[in-house]
Parts: structure tokens; sequence; C-alpha cells
């Protein structure tokens, strides 16, 4: 499998995203667009991360709050700061909700470290590497790992049906 995190140039760019005051990221090459957050519309018998699901350009997305999802509370930034980052995964877009997105971050290949196999059954299973820079340590999420796979096959069949 393809490397998604290091270019030819063996840097990377990193979208950098807030979540509950803690700095995360993902590799660019991931993420379709980022966008303000619009309305948000509910949906009965969802999963507990999934929001809802938005209109962008004529196509229907669930949208996941990352803030409920990683088990530290839901998003709470200031509404004028919460983005929605756009991924494609497995064939289908979902929007990722997040308090703020901070910066894209270049950076060098070396910088990545992969997470101590002992944290894994702590739920750093999401988190592909830690990007340690000088200044701070930067968990890089692996989000095709987020949902589970009934809650991927739930939000097939909603989708469906809204379509």
């Amino acid at each position: 499998m393809k490397d998604v995190y290091v270019t030819k140039e063996k840097e990377l760019q990193l979208v950098v995203f807030a979540v509950n005051d803690n700095e995360y990221a993902i590799s660019i090459l991931s993420v379709r667009e980022i966008i303000n957050v619009p309305q948000i519309v509910a949906l009965p018998n969802m999963p507990s991360s999934v929001v809802g699901v938005i209109n962008l350009r004529g196509s229907v997305i669930p949208v996941v709050d990352l803030g409920e999802e990683f088990g530290i509370n839901a998003c709470e930034g200031e509404d004028s700061t919460r983005k929605i980052l756009i991924v494609e995964m497995k064939d289908q877009m979902v929007g990722y909700l997040v308090d703020n997105v901070t910066e894209v971050l270049t950076v060098n290949k070396d910088c990545l470290e992969k997470p101590a196999s002992s944290l894994d059954s702590t739920g750093m299973g999401l988190v592909d590497y830690i990007c340690n820079l000088t200044d701070r340590l930067i968990p890089v999420v692996d989000l095709s790992k987020l949902l589970t796979s009934n809650e991927s096959v739930k939000l097939h069949e909603i989708l469906s049906q809204v379509r």
C-alpha cells in the first residue's frame, strides 16, 4: 500500500485541526475540501458521533463529530471557526466536524514516528504517526479507521434511502 503521507521530496503536507483544544492532523491528500459549517440535518437512529447530513452542491454528505468519535466530548468551537473536512472514504464522501482548521503544515518525513505498540489498545489505533516537532507533538489520524464497519454500513443504508 502506498504511504499517503510521504511525497517524492520526502516531505509531507498535513492539515492541522483542533478538537477541544487538542491538535490533530491528517494527510492533505485525504482532504477533498474544507468548508464552513452549513445547516446540518439530524437523522434518526444514527451512531452518536454522526451529527447529521449536509447538502454539498447537490450531494448528501454525512457529518461525523470528531470530538465525539475520539471520545473527548463533542466539538464545541465557535460557529464562526468550526469547519468540516470533506474526505473521500471507500467511494463515499464523509464530512468531519472540527473546532478549527489551524494550518497546512509541510514537514520532513523524519518528523513522523510510529506510536508505541503498547498504545494500540487505548484507541491509538486511529493514530498512524506522531508528528514530532521541536515545540509540539501532533497525532496524525487515519480517518479510514474511524468508523466501525457497522457504522459505515448504517451510513450507507441511510444515505441510500435519502438519495
